[in-house]
């Protein structure tokens, strides 16, 4: 196996009990059926190892950069159960190639990856706040704030480790939504007509495309 692979496995919380079988593939052959048309520039992974994984939990996939010491671990879900035309076609690609991005991991132990996971999830889980959909319904009425329709039918690419969310909306502007108190944190901005502590907008990733192209930068 690929020495960031091993050791990935040695430091990770996240344990694959019983690997019954792996594969390891380049990235030319991992992504050789890209079609012509594809939404997104796989060839930022040129250099990727591929590590295919099945064991009892289910089928995953291991990505790696060799060149940088970094790698992330993702989840192959089963087919796809939601009406795919209600999902950003760059979303459901990303999915259908990676899989659902479920930890990540660096060599450098001063090198703070984003703590994100079900990055790319797709399922009918995404749509909405979920469980967050009473925080902000509370904060609206506390800031006498009527809650904004478009924000409960936002569509969720990320969730933080905390539970905060990153979600785009139909034209694909991202927003993440903040239940917690956020100091110090200059690139966000608060959405227009929202209360404090629920959605926020970043400078320098206003879209879907910006937000996955800053996400993948810090594997790259």
């Amino acid at each position: 196996m690929n020495s960031i692979f091993l050791s990935y496995q040695n430091s990770s919380q996240y344990f694959l009990e019983h690997i019954q079988e792996t594969k390891i593939l380049p990235a030319s052959e991992y992504f050789e059926s890209l079609p012509d048309d594809a939404i997104y520039d796989y060839s930022l992974f040129k250099n990727s190892v591929v590590t295919k994984l099945y064991s009892e939990q289910g089928e995953f996939r291991f990505f790696e950069m060799p060149d940088h010491g970094t790698g992330f671990l993702t989840k192959i879900g089963s087919s796809i159960q939601v009406e795919i035309n209600s999902i950003n076609q760059l979303h459901l690609e990303l999915y259908q190639w990676f899989g659902s991005i479920i930890d990540s991991y660096s060599m450098d132990s001063n090198k703070d990856l984003l703590p994100y996971n079900n990055v790319f999830l797709v399922s009918e889980t995404i749509f909405g706040l979920g469980s967050f959909e009473a925080d902000y319904m509370d904060k609206c009425k506390a800031s006498h704030t009527s809650p904004n329709e478009k924000f409960l039918r936002l569509a969720t690419i990320a969730t933080e480790s905390n539970g905060n969310l990153v979600q785009y909306d139909k034209d694909s502007n991202i927003y993440f939504y903040l239940a917690d108190h956020i100091p110090n944190q200059a690139h966000l901005v608060k959405a227009r007509d929202v209360p404090d502590d629920t959605f926020y907008t970043a400078s320098g990733a206003s879209s879907l495309k910006d937000w996955v192209d800053s996400y993948f930068g810090q594997f790259l």
